[in-house]
């Protein structure tokens, strides 16, 4: 057999694994979310039922001013005429192609595409580390107050997931060169990966703002300090990418004016409120400490690749995201009713997702160059790595199973 027909052999063999592990990953998410969607009281709570209500025009107690996976809700109810059913399909459908796009993003990065399979499956069941030995510091539930990359009772933060990736690879790219690809604004190959950047935020802010807001918050920070320290020698190009975001802006706009001055919640108190962990301090007595067990693996790798964020834009776009969504999880909350509902929290299970795809893509990198060039340091960064990981996805797995079996409380 000569190389390039053993290349393909492990390329087909990957892709039959990949599609396997796709399928038997879709129908148990699909288990969990046809029971939300059937359930009749307490148990596998979740938000699908307000979802149900909105495609089928029934929903009177709050607005979804972010239309994306609705009208894709409403198109598969015209077909199986089963909303619950629909509601099922939609989540199974965006979830699908986060994962489609997770490994074409990891494979590419690594050009490891077994390492990307495995990296992609983990990473969509990935959750916080949890246990009773954590009661005794302040750690009272597995989620709430500590959260997870894979918040699996709300839909539209899975849904958005697909173009949230696709928004940050591609503004990676756009930071790394917009200084010199937008000197002048004629339209040449270079810029369509700026529309097609432009294209990405939208979607996503279609389908859930959450991403939207830390992406801009870190993203304007270093459009900010760019123009600073080069004096105002990069205007243009700052403008130019500016423009990318002009779309997203005017939608942003529209779905606050939609949620927080009318709908069916006038008449509550509404706006948003700032203070340093009026919520967060509701639900966890140790915030230090749930930082961490959410985060634990992405943190390590941060500690062994520190040095990386001088050169790496993507390892250092997903921090500045991070850093920012969990400043806002710690400032910003919603008034009224919604208060206690986290939902400034969701742009920073968005950085966690995102730190968490470029820890495992520089442990992937670290095991490659183990295999290459063996030395007891590198062995050792690997299994550090690979340990972490795997008891954030055996978490993972067991709390999706208790959520799919039990119906438990999400907390």
């Amino acid at each position: 057999m000569n190389i390039n027909s053993k290349k393909k052999y492990y390329i087909y063999i990957d892709r039959l694994l990949a599609s396997v592990v796709f399928v038997l990953s879709l129908f148990c998410i699909s288990v969990l979310f046809y029971k939300q969607a059937t359930t009749t009281g307490e148990r596998w709570q979740s938000d699908i039922i307000s979802y149900i209500e909105e495609i089928t025009g029934h929903n009177k107690t709050y607005p979804y001013p972010y239309p994306i996976m609705f009208m894709v809700g409403r198109m598969i109810n015209t077909i199986i005429a089963s909303p619950e059913m629909a509601i099922t399909l939609t989540g199974v459908v965006f979830i699908g192609l986060s994962m489609i796009i997770t490994k074409i993003v990891i494979e590419k990065e690594t050009d490891a595409p077994y390492f990307a399979t495995i990296a992609t499956f983990g990473l969509h069941f990935v959750s916080m580390i949890y246990g009773d030995v954590f009661d005794n510091f302040g750690i009272f539930t597995r989620n709430t107050g500590v959260f997870t990359p894979n918040p699996w009772y709300n839909l539209t933060y899975m849904a958005a997931r697909p173009f949230m990736i696709m928004a940050f690879v591609l503004a990676c790219s756009t930071l790394k060169n917009y200084e010199n690809d937008l000197v002048d604004f004629s339209f040449n190959r270079t810029k369509i990966k700026y529309v097609l950047f432009a294209v990405c935020m939208l979607l996503v802010t279609m389908t859930k703002p959450s991403y939207t807001i830390v992406h801009m918050g870190a993203a304007g920070l270093i459009m900010l300090y760019r123009l600073i320290i080069s004096r105002g020698s990069i205007f243009k190009q700052t403008i130019g990418l500016g423009l990318c975001y002009l779309p997203t802006i005017i939608d942003l706009l529209y779905q606050y004016l939609s949620e927080f001055t009318g709908g069916p919640m006038v008449g509550d108190e509404q706006g948003i409120g700032a203070d340093l962990f009026t919520v967060w301090d509701h639900f966890s007595d140790n915030i230090p400490l749930a930082i961490l067990l959410a985060g634990a693996f992405p943190i390590i790798t941060l500690i062994l690749h520190i040095k990386d964020l001088k050169y790496d834009v993507q390892f250092r776009f997903a921090w500045g995201i991070y850093i920012v969504g969990l400043a806002m999880a710690a400032i910003f909350y919603e008034e009224g009713y919604t208060k206690y509902h986290c939902n400034f929290f969701w742009g920073y299970e968005c950085g966690l997702f995102l730190v968490f795809l470029c820890g495992i893509i520089k442990t992937i990198a670290d095991t490659l160059n183990c295999i290459k060039k063996p030395s007891k340091q590198l062995v050792t960064l690997s299994l550090v790595q690979w340990l972490v990981f795997i008891v954030h996805v055996a978490m993972g797995l067991n709390y999706f199973y208790i959520l799919t079996i039990f119906g438990a409380n999400p907390s």
